[in-house]
């Protein structure tokens, strides 16, 4: 996890260096000017960064899961659980997919929506995760 700590610091100050107006521009001219490809590579690299970080996180506890001393079907529902965490990878996927897009376009704002629409996907699926159990015993009857 350190590696994505590293990369996600070097990332931000990439950004910041980036988009910082140089002298006769506006904020709103640089995001729109033509040199913004190197802040489009960026985000690309990011966006591979992410993926990997979010399969690791995903294939992390399954192991663990697996040797735990439970049921068939405990195991099963647990693992269900964090089988969720796929899904949080597919948006990354896609994320990736649209951002790449983004460098073939030439309305960026416009193909930007579709790359928001899938980082909105992914912090829903990642910040409701804790409720994701409860949601799965009220469904299934299985106890957890």
């Amino acid at each position: 996890m350190a590696f994505v700590t590293v990369c996600y610091s070097g990332f931000f100050i990439a950004y910041c260096v980036l988009a910082i107006p140089r002298q006769g521009q506006t904020l709103i001219g640089v995001m729109l000017s033509k040199d913004i490809a190197s802040l489009l590579d960026l985000a690309i690299a990011q966006g591979a960064v992410n993926i990997a970080s979010d399969f690791y996180i995903f294939l992390l506890p399954i192991p663990g899961v697996l040797q735990l001393q439970l049921g068939t079907k405990k195991k099963i529902g647990i693992c269900a659980i964090f089988m969720t965490g796929s899904l949080a990878c597919l948006a990354s996927v896609m994320g990736l997919y649209y951002r790449t897009k983004l460098n073939r376009n030439s309305d960026v704002t416009w193909q930007l929506v579709d790359v928001l629409i899938w980082v909105v996907v992914e912090l829903t699926l990642t910040g409701k995760k804790p409720q994701f159990p409860q949601i799965f015993q009220q469904e299934s009857g299985l106890e957890l």
